[in-house]
């Protein structure tokens, strides 16, 4: 039964699939469509209801109808296709990685350079196939909205400092061609810091991905103009105050204008080389991040570059004479009067936290220049906090805080402390460790 509602009638219907002689059947039995049995209808006013209403509203439902049908087909379809791809990708990559894997070893065991150069196409081009089938599965991920962020905060600048070194040195190692020189250059600020909440795997994904094109196209304007070297330019800017701008700039052709507006989509290639899966992937993890992504060709001169931004948490200059504080207490009141006091000395910015779960979801790597832990807290002590901290950040300095003795040797021993972190005792009060601080902050400059 269906009830079809407007403002002015209600009519209830009857679906039937099998042809109806009823006389209030206002459906066509010659065709394969529904028929109808009008069952009842009335509208507020009582006055009876036109059997043109009645059959207008039926064709509206046909549509509707129609329309669920067919969408359900196409998804069904989708699926289908998903599934397919996926079954290809798993079955495609399966006996790749042996055959890598072998390959590899025999070069390392062999001397003979000509057969060490037909090992290196062989490994050269299973390595394309294993990036296929996962370029192949991360899209049946982003379509069924299942790609997943392992997200952590870091130091954006030293990040993609180590990348590009890593970058630069895998160009250096992987060159088939002596001819010429590929040269990085990098604008990455010096007097400020950028912090960000994201997958560093993923955004290595995708610089990797958009470096490999500006390589590419800048080996194609090395060829056609019989070029030297070749420069591609990296800049990381702040764009607004809640995120930041990098661009990766080519010097090749630069993109078809027919092709530019459709970069972004499933299987484009502004080369001819790949499948064109490879921006469709870069886009959707930077969306994913809450940014965005596109490419526009250089005015004025040749090649394209392309641009992405990322939400940031915060930002930090490091000519700051400023030192950053994390507090760790579980007696809120001791925490919040340590950072009155150390804030009052103008030398610190303090954030403080009773709650060290809270704390390690909130932490970000490179940004404090020392942590005070308390040792003695219920839910973990400072020592194994300490620990976990240290896998976010092995640089920043730990101070612990003790209620108790002074003799620290044994408790070094007991967790393995080394000789950098220092012990404060708790109970000489927030001035007293203020003046410890001070000390300790002046032992590192003159060191």
């Amino acid at each position: 039964i269906l009830l079809i509602i407007d403002k002015k009638i209600s009519i209830v219907i009857g679906v039937n699939e099998q042809d109806n002689d009823n006389d209030n059947n206002y459906g066509d039995k010659n065709n394969d469509a529904l028929n109808y049995e009008l069952t009842f209808l009335y509208n507020k006013h009582d006055n009876d209801v036109s059997k043109s209403v009645v059959i207008s509203h039926i064709t509206a439902f046909e549509i509707i109808w129609k329309q669920a049908e067919t969408r359900k087909i196409i998804e069904n379809t989708d699926k289908v296709k998903e599934d397919f791809i996926n079954i290809c990708a798993h079955e495609l990559r399966s006996p790749i990685q042996p055959i890598l894997g072998l390959s590899i070893l025999v070069k390392n065991k062999i001397s003979d350079s000509n057969q060490r150069e037909m090992l290196d196409v062989i490994i050269r081009n299973a390595k394309r196939l294993k990036r296929l089938a996962d370029d192949l599965l991360e899209v049946t991920k982003i379509e069924s909205n299942s790609i997943k962020l392992d997200r952590e905060k870091f130091n954006l600048n030293d990040f993609l400092n180590d990348v590009l070194f890593d970058y630069t040195n895998k160009i250096l190692r992987d060159s088939l061609n002596d001819d010429y020189t590929f040269n990085i250059a990098k604008s990455i600020p010096h007097d400020i810091v950028f912090f960000v909440d994201a997958d560093k795997d993923r955004l290595v994904q995708v610089i990797s991905n958009i470096l490999n094109n500006a390589v590419r196209a800048t080996e194609d304007a090395i060829n056609n103009e019989n070029l030297e070297s070749g420069t591609i330019q990296f800049s990381l800017t702040q764009n607004t105050v809640k995120d930041i701008q990098i661009s990766v700039k080519d010097m090749g052709p630069g993109i078809d204008a027919q092709i530019l507006s459709k970069l972004f989509t499933k299987f484009i290639t502004k080369s001819g080389r790949g499948i064109g899966l490879g921006l469709f992937i870069t886009k959707s993890i930077i969306e994913a991040h809450g940014g965005r992504i596109w490419a526009e060709n250089n005015k004025g001169e040749k090649g394209a570059t392309f641009y992405f931004t990322l939400p940031i948490l915060m930002q930090s200059q490091k000519n700051s004479e400023l030192k950053k504080i994390l507090v760790v207490d579980d007696t809120p009141a001791f925490a919040l009067s340590l950072k009155n006091t150390f804030e009052n000395d103008d030398k610190y910015l303090v954030d403080i936290y009773s709650n060290p779960a809270t704390m390690l979801q909130k932490f970000v790597s490179g940004y404090y220049d020392f942590v005070i832990l308390d040792i003695e807290m219920p839910e973990i002590n400072g020592f194994d906090l300490s620990q976990q901290l240290r896998k976010k950040d092995d640089r920043v300095q730990v101070i612990f805080m003790t209620s108790g003795g002074t003799n620290y040797e044994p408790l070094r021993e007991l967790y393995g402390i080394s000789e950098k972190n220092h012990f404060i005792k708790k109970t000489l009060g927030a001035e007293k460790i203020l003046k410890q601080l001070n000390a300790l902050v002046e032992e590192n400059r003159n060191n």
